[in-house]
């Protein structure tokens, strides 16, 4: 094969699959089989090892340089500063870790009576509607039976 520029390189099944340099396999060539991670090592676990490490300085704001200041408390800045420039997702996010979640409210009215005050026809009518709305859900198909004296 010549090595002209202009020619394409194909691999042993005759076509370019895997050849390009983001193809599956060359991205690939890092990692350890079977568990998907780059040199089998977890990424919370590598976090967790630097997080209190000091920062690389080329990372930090002018002002921190030399301060020894360390990656948790870089990020931290980095968060804050983001809510008070007004990123409205990361003051949300913000909110919902120093404050919790705002819980939604249930809104409805629910009218409650003692069964026994129910006259059989309403009775009826109530197990009915709940059979077929288990048979929508794909529940079981048990009809409703009558009972001697009903």
């Amino acid at each position: 094969m010549v090595n002209n520029p202009s020619e394409k390189q194909l691999n042993k099944n005759g076509d370019r699959r895997g050849m390009s340099s983001g193809s599956r396999k060359n991205l690939d060539s890092g990692r350890k089989r079977g568990n998907g991670k780059p040199n089998g090592i977890p990424i919370t676990s590598a976090i967790r090892e630097l997080i209190d490490k000091p920062c690389d300085e080329r990372w930090l704001h002018v002002e921190d340089k030399g301060k020894g200041i360390t990656w948790r408390q870089a990020i931290a800045k980095s968060i804050l500063s983001s809510a008070v420039a007004g990123k409205p997702g990361i003051i949300s996010e913000l909110l919902d870790r120093l404050e919790g979640k705002v819980t939604q409210p249930i809104v409805g009215e629910l009218e409650v009576r003692d069964t026994r005050e129910l006259t059989d026809e309403q009775l009826t009518v109530i197990a009915a509607a709940n059979i077929v709305k288990n048979n929508a859900l794909g529940g079981s198909s048990r009809t409703l039976k009558k009972t001697p004296g009903s």
